[in-house]
């Protein structure tokens, strides 16, 4: 009797959200495995070259999305007359020649990547003497109000008095999420009041080996060629004291006064300035998303936005002149996402909010083509419900999907997610769904530009292999029946999330604190 209640209360709270509960009600059966594979019989191909962004094998990529968008009865979002999303990107490397000098002391000279790391991804040249302001840790507004910082660099004591105590104490995921929203919110403020940059020392034991960052940071760069980013670097102890030579104090002198005062005095203006000689090697690509859209069929929802999206660029070809075809990283969420949107479109029941499919460019570069798209959406932020990432999930156990983000900036949309796939019945793994995931995959695709503005999320993803970012990830390897599993499970959830009486609310995870 027990089962029978309990199947009876999930159809009649269905009902009352809004959620299908089968998949003839939603068209969800109407994905076909002839199709994936069809289209990634294409997209796969050595013809493509990889899709690389920015070269031709992408661009053809592009012009045969765009083509299948029409031919499903999808149109350009309203005001734009082409499907295509243009972005330019500057790809920069920054030469070990790049050096900081003080003024006062000019034969004292300290070395790229060994007294200092750039965190910015500059396309410009930067030689110049900048004046410095300490300003204890940066993290108040207060902290640069009537400080003077325009057009001088700010140094800032890395992380909080409450990061840093969680360094040692707690995993490595949670101190450095803590820390890079830390510095994401001083670099704000940093902006806000004019600095010419911002500077981070971190005195915690064996923090700073700058020789372990170094291959992260040396390579070859890239950034959106119409962002002007705000100069941010880390240095050590050694440079910081160097700089703070005539104060009488040393920076562990400054951080032991900031803790144990009360009010303590958090400005101070060092006589010693700054020499940047920092030095970049840049070019410029043009890319482009291909952005489909599908009106709502309620006046009052149509307003509002589900967005669906997948990247459709890989790496190329490597120095050996192989071709990454990408079948699984995202030939298997491309795919997915074209014949989810077929299906939407060609569906007689139309949904009441409006859907658009957003194939980004420039997620292996960086997430570029999503940053591109939140930075000049198409349509209103404000207005998206949810995101829907495909990324990968043509691998690994047939049966298994990592859901990853579902329930950080909504608890609804994850519930909604886990009612759908009663419906469809995959083996939902959660084991990446936490910010102390080591591999850090919730910060690694392009659904992380769309939960930065608050907007909630699901990530799909079957896992990597051993073929990840190499020649062998081809379309033999891919399982066509399981990419069609959580193609519906998609479907189903984004169908369910646009046909419902509100919109997810911000009740995750992230949001608690």
């Amino acid at each position: 009797m027990r089962k029978y209640i309990s199947v009876f209360i999930f159809l009649v709270l269905s009902a009352n959200c809004g959620l299908s509960t089968d998949l003839s009600d939603s068209g969800a059966e109407k994905i076909k495995v002839l199709n994936l594979k069809a289209n990634l019989k294409f997209l796969a191909s050595d013809e493509l070259e990889g899709r690389e962004t920015g070269k031709r094998g992408l661009k053809i990529a592009a012009k045969f999305l765009e083509t299948q968008y029409c031919m499903a009865g999808l149109t350009p979002v309203p005001g734009n007359s082409s499907m295509y999303q243009k972005f330019s990107i500057s790809k920069n490397r920054i030469l070990n020649s790049s050096q900081i000098l003080l003024t006062g002391h000019p034969e004292r000279q300290f070395k790229n990547y060994e007294n200092f790391l750039i965190l910015s991804k500059l396309a410009d040249n930067i030689h110049k003497d900048f004046s410095i302001i300490f300003l204890g840790y940066g993290q108040l507004e207060s902290d640069y109000q009537n400080s003077s910082i325009k057009g001088k660099m700010a140094l800032v004591i890395d992380a909080t008095p409450e990061i840093q105590n969680l360094y040692g104490n707690e995993a490595v995921g949670i101190f450095n999420y803590k820390l890079r929203r830390a510095r994401t919110e001083k670099a704000e403020l940093a902006k806000k009041y004019g600095a010419a940059g911002i500077i981070y020392v971190n005195d915690l034991p064996n923090y700073l080996q700058f020789s372990n960052k170094r291959r992260r940071v040396e390579k070859t760069r890239s950034t959106l060629s119409d962002e002007k980013p705000l100069l941010e670097m880390v240095i050590s102890s050694s440079l910081v004291n160097a700089l703070l030579k005539g104060t009488n104090t040393t920076i562990r002198g400054l951080k032991t006064s900031l803790l144990s005062s009360e009010t303590p005095n958090t400005k101070l203006e060092l006589s010693e300035k700054i020499q940047l000689k920092i030095t970049v090697s840049s070019k410029v690509e043009f890319s482009q998303n291909i952005v489909a859209y599908l009106e709502g069929s309620d006046e009052k929802l149509k307003n509002e936005i589900v967005a669906f999206g997948a990247h459709y660029d890989h790496i190329g070809i490597n120095a050996a002149g192989e071709i990454h075809n990408g079948a699984d990283d995202d030939g298997s969420g491309t795919v997915a996402l074209l014949e989810i949107a077929r299906v939407f479109a060609q569906n007689s029941q139309r949904p009441k909010r409006s859907l658009i499919f957003i194939a980004h460019a420039g997620e292996e570069s960086g997430l570029l083509g999503s940053k591109h798209f939140t930075n000049h959406p198409p349509v209103p932020l404000e207005n998206m419900v949810a995101n829907f990432n495909i990324d990968m999930i043509g691998r690994n156990a047939n049966n298994s999907v990592f859901i990853i983000g579902s329930n950080f900036l909504s608890r609804d949309l994850h519930k909604i997610n886990e009612s759908a796939n009663k419906i469809v019945k995959l083996d939902l793994n959660y084991g990446y769904n936490s910010l102390d995931d080591p591999n850090r995959f919730y910060y690694r695709s392009d659904h992380y530009n769309y939960a930065k503005h608050n907007i909630p999320i699901i990530f799909y993803f079957s896992g990597t292999h051993e073929d990840y970012h190499k020649p062998t990830d081809t379309i033999e390897k891919i399982d066509f029946d399981k990419i069609q599993k959580i193609a519906k499970l998609v479907y189903l959830t984004g169908w369910n999330v646009a046909n419902a009486d509100v919109r997810p609310a911000l009740n995750g995870l992230l949001l608690e604190n």
